[in-house]
């Protein structure tokens, strides 16, 4: 796609003034995007010109994790907050791969086992493509959000299996983890003309941390997902352990100084009787909302030298696999998410306490077999389900809204990741 005809539509990405504009990689190895006074680095002025386009259109997309060949399936969310039953689908650039189980059968669902897999910010998409060791950019046009565009060709991820992937707009770099037999964190700066570009060499974890197959066998043991903190200034992710050799669950983190992200060893650390490390959030700069899938959840708090200590560990009790994670403050509310419960657990941001459980379903009363990959838009939850489908339930009333069937679009297995745009 020619840079003239993203260039109007870029929103917050743009934040510059676009006179003498020049796309392309500086001689630093950053983007120079060239939108006002740069002098060879990041030229970011005041934001000015025409304002942001503002869709009318919000639009729900997943990552299609098939081996045959990846995709991202978009689907529309109507006025009323709905799912529009159009699935779209546009191809990644690369191919998917199937987390295996103990017994080395491909996973049925969750196949990367992880939390992440799809993530947008402003008008950028990005993905993963564990089969092909890659991760692919996709820029949204407002004007038409269903059909994501490939930025460049997708790039390799320096390791093995890639399962989650995170972006900073201040830093404009995206970190992908990695969670097969050569394990890590690989970073890359973002160019949304051109593509991605490695920002330094893979951030290994040790074999103490994570020792893997490709493709990995869990969930325990298995990597879980990769984020920036909120101001940018490092990076963290998780790393499953394993309750049956008390194994704890690790949390790596990686500095920022200065723009850049450390490529040196991380800071890691383990919370005592917290096994599963999964999905995280963070509730503030300080504190991380924790998934953990042997026990329940538990609030961590991010300490001095990185050091991240337990500040509450929440058993919840009948849980069976709580992987996922959300947060809504205008409801001072976080979720924890069950893939082996068809329901939400609700837990008070302040005290990590649960407060309550909302119940899915199919319509008849049958079971979606468990919570999956979710986020939240306007105080409503978007979740894929582990039948063929998704739910959407209104958080205000803690009542479902939705299931949306997708058995005649293609095989649940491959559903993966879920993230929405605006």
């Amino acid at each position: 796609m020619r840079s003239s005809a993203i260039l109007p539509l870029l929103s917050s990405a743009a934040v510059a003034s676009p006179a003498g504009w020049q796309p392309g990689w500086g001689g630093n190895k950053q983007p120079s995007w060239g939108w006002g006074s740069w002098g060879g680095g990041w030229g970011w002025g005041k934001p000015h010109g025409p304002p942001p386009y503002s869709p009318s259109t919000s639009v729900a997309y997943f990552l299609y994790n098939d081996p045959a060949g990846a995709s991202i399936v978009s689907l529309e969310i109507g006025q009323d907050g709905k799912l529009v039953d159009d699935p779209v689908k546009t191809a990644t650039g690369g191919v998917g791969s199937l987390q295996v189980n103990a017994s080395g059968s491909p996973a049925m669902s969750d196949t990367l086992g992880s939390q992440g897999s799809v993530t947008i910010k402003d008008n950028l998409l990005f993905t993963v493509n564990a089969g092909s060791d890659t991760l692919s950019l996709f820029f949204i046009d407002p004007q038409s959000p269903t059909k994501p565009k490939l930025v460049g060709s997708p790039i390799n991820t320096l390791g093995n299996f890639p399962i989650s992937v995170d972006y900073s707009p201040q830093l404009r770099k995206a970190c992908v983890l990695n969670g097969g037999a050569k394990a890590g964190v690989a970073c890359f700066s973002v160019d949304p003309f051109h593509g991605l570009q490695a920002d330094g060499p893979l951030r290994a974890l040790g074999s103490s941390i994570i020792n893997e197959t490709t493709p990995p066998s869990g969930p325990p043991g298995s990597a879980a997902q990769v984020l920036f903190n909120p101001d940018s200034s490092a990076v963290f992710a998780t790393v499953k352990g394993n309750p049956d050799t008390k194994k704890l669950g690790s949390m790596a983190v990686w500095p920022v100084d200065n723009g850049d992200i450390s490529q040196g060893e991380p800071v890691v650390s383990t919370f005592d009787g917290l096994y599963v490390d999964f999905g995280f959030l963070f509730v503030s700069q300080s504190e991380i909302f924790l998934s953990d899938a042997g026990s329940g959840a538990a609030l961590v708090t991010v300490g001095d030298g990185w050091k991240v200590t337990l500040k509450e560990h929440t058993v919840i009790p009948g849980q069976q696999a709580t992987c996922w994670t959300a947060y809504v403050p205008s409801l001072n509310t976080l979720y924890a998410i069950d893939a082996g419960y068809d329901g939400v657990y609700t837990l008070d941001p302040a005290t990590g306490k649960q407060t309550g459980t909302i119940n899915v379903q199919i319509p008849g009363g049958n079971a979606t077999m468990g919570v999956f990959d979710s986020f939240v838009k306007n105080e409503t939850l978007y979740s894929l389900v582990g039948s063929n489908g998704l739910v959407v339930v209104d958080l205000k009333t803690e009542q479902q809204v939705q299931y949306l069937d997708l058995s005649s679009f293609g095989s649940r297995q491959y559903y993966q990741g879920l993230a929405q745009w605006p």
